[in-house]
C-alpha cells in the first residue's frame, strides 16, 4: 500500500495535505467497531506529514467517492482477451485515465484536469528522496538453494556459494538488488536490477563451476556461458 501511494504521489508532482482511503487490512484494524491505524501507517503519517484519512462507512461522501474511482478497472472489460502483458494494461488505463481528465464532469462543469492544474499549486514537495526509498523499497527472504540463485520480482539473482542452505534478505531499491545475510546482516551482492531471468555475476558463477570442471577452463567457460544466459 505505502510503495503504491508513494507512487501516486510521485505522479501528482507533490503532497496533498491528506489523503482519503478504504478501510483496508493494510492500513488499519478493526475491532468491536473500532479502528486503530498500524504502527508503520502512523510512523508513515509522521515522517511524510501526511495525514491518512479513512473512509466513513456508508457515506457517500467518502465511501462513494473511493468506489466511483474503482470504477477504473471495469473500463477494462472492452479490452477482454487483448492485454497480453502488463505494459499493454498500463497503455489502456492510461488511455482511459486522459479520456476521464478531458471529459466534462456533471458536477462541476468543467473537466478533471482543469481543475487539478489548479490545485497542483497548493501540493508541498515530496519530502527528502532518502526517506522516500525506506519506504518504497521491497524486501524478500529466502533459503539460498545450490544454484545460488534467490528469487526478485520473478527473476534470479546470484549470490556467493558459502550462503547455500543459509536465508538471504533481497532489497530492491534505487535501481539496485541488495542481498544481505538474513542471519548478521551482512552485506553479501549487489546487482542492478534487471529484466533477464538469471543474474550471475561473474565471481559467483566461477564459483559455482569450481569442482566441476579444470580450473583452466574455468574463466573460457564462465565468459561463454553467461554470455548465453544474457540473452536468455
Amino acid at each position: 500500500f505505502l510503495r503504491c501511494l508513494i507512487e501516486c504521489l510521485r505522479r501528482l508532482g507533490g503532497m496533498p495535505r491528506e489523503v482519503l482511503t478504504d478501510n483496508m487490512a493494510a492500513i488499519v484494524t478493526v475491532s468491536g467497531g473500532a479502528r486503530r491505524k498500524h504502527p508503520r501507517i502512523l510512523q508513515f503519517e509522521r515522517d511524510f506529514g501526511l495525514r491518512i484519512r479513512l473512509c466513513r462507512a456508508r457515506s457517500p461522501e467518502t465511501k462513494g467517492k473511493v468506489e466511483s474511482s474503482n470504477r477504473f478497472v471495469s473500463w477494462l472489460l472492452p479490452y477482454q482477451g487483448t492485454l497480453k502483458d502488463t505494459q499493454a494494461i498500463v497503455a489502456a488505463l492510461s488511455k482511459i485515465e486522459a479520456e476521464s481528465d478531458r471529459s466534462v464532469s456533471e458536477e462541476t462543469g468543467v473537466p478533471p484536469i482543469a481543475l487539478f492544474r489548479e490545485e497542483k499549486e497548493r501540493l508541498r514537495e515530496l519530502p527528502p528522496q532518502r526517506l522516500i526509498e525506506s519506504y518504497s523499497s521491497e524486501s524478500y527472504r529466502e533459503r539460498v538453494p545450490p544454484t545460488m540463485l534467490v528469487r526478485v520480482r520473478g527473476n534470479l539473482y546470484s549470490v556467493p556459494r558459502a550462503l547455500i542452505g543459509r536465508d538471504v534478505v533481497s532489497t530492491v531499491a534505487g535501481g539496485y538488488v541488495y542481498i544481505s545475510d538474513a542471519r548478521t546482516g551482512e552485506a553479501v551482492a549487489q546487482h542492478r536490477l534487471s529484466d533477464r531471468r538469471v543474474n550471475y555475476l561473474e565471481e559467483h558463477y566461477k564459483e559455482a563451476l569450481r569442482g566441476l570442471v579444470d580450473d583452466g577452463d574455468i574463466d573460457e567457460m564462465c565468459r561463454k556461458n553467461l554470455e548465453r544466459m544474457a540473452g536468455l
